[in-house]
């Protein structure tokens, strides 16, 4: 993930609301509606801005399905480390979010889909039929950032490559990323028909690596200040998106 990414273009999320498992109701979304019922004098907008924002900002973690749903894993790396020259490596937290791979394929072995951090650490430990997804390069040769919605889209093009389509995919991340994860695999559920959801019984790694690469990843508030402004732009893209009432 980077910061300045954090805003790019992810495809809408009106789609989703129709066709999409509806996602649980957040203890405040009454509140929330209200307000804007309050705020708006009760048109249909005011209840669809409190969706949206009940979907997109208060529901942090992911909705979660057990090991025997998940029909193929996506697993999206947090931060990195950089050598002396510059060049990335995987780092521990990564390290940890692979581990979190090994013990779900001890359950149930299924496809897995891993940002290259992660892919990598786990070639190193012997697992090599992990479907590596890395970052492009444009015409001079310099590398595209991948994004949390790069790394989502790869995945999904290459099931849909492969004649699939559907299904739960289980989302493994930071804890405090997994629910964006989880909500831009959703946010695609038109095109692909599947949705994310972390795996049940599974703990997510949720300490930050202070040395980490990526500055955003460092910490708490650093991360969820991003987070917060991509989710706001995710829910931005949602309501443009909406027809006119």
């Amino acid at each position: 993930m980077r910061r300045r990414t954090l805003l790019a273009t992810a495809p809408a999320l009106a789609a989703v609301a129709a066709s999409a498992p509806a996602a649980q109701a957040h203890p405040a979304g009454h509140a929330v509606t209200a307000l804007m019922a309050a705020e708006l004098g009760g048109t249909r907008t005011a209840g669809r801005i409190a969706e949206t924002l009940e979907h997109t900002l208060l529901a942090r973690q992911p909705a979660t399905a057990p090991l025997s749903r998940l029909e193929y894993v996506v697993a999206f790396s947090f931060g990195n480390r950089l050598a002396a020259d510059g060049t990335a490596t995987p780092g521990p937290m990564n390290a940890a979010l692979a581990t979190v791979v090994e013990h779900l394929l001890r359950a149930r072995r299924v496809p897995v889909y891993g940002q290259w951090e992660i892919a990598d650490v786990l070639a190193d430990r012997g697992i090599h039929d992990v479907i590596r997804i890395a970052p492009d390069h444009d015409a001079d040769g310099k590398e595209i950032y991948l994004s949390t919605d790069g790394v989502a889209l790869k995945a999904l093009q290459h099931r849909a490559a492969q004649g699939h389509r559907g299904g739960t995919a289980g989302v493994i991340g930071h804890r405090d990323h997994a629910g964006r994860c989880a909500l831009t695999i959703d946010s695609h559920h038109a095109a692909y028909g599947t949705e994310g959801r972390a795996p049940a019984g599974l703990p997510l790694p949720a300490w930050y690596d202070r040395d980490s690469g990526q500055p955003w990843t460092r910490d708490a508030d650093s991360f969820l200040t991003a987070d917060t402004t991509g989710r706001l732009a995710l829910a931005a893209q949602s309501l443009q998106a909406m027809p006119a009432a």
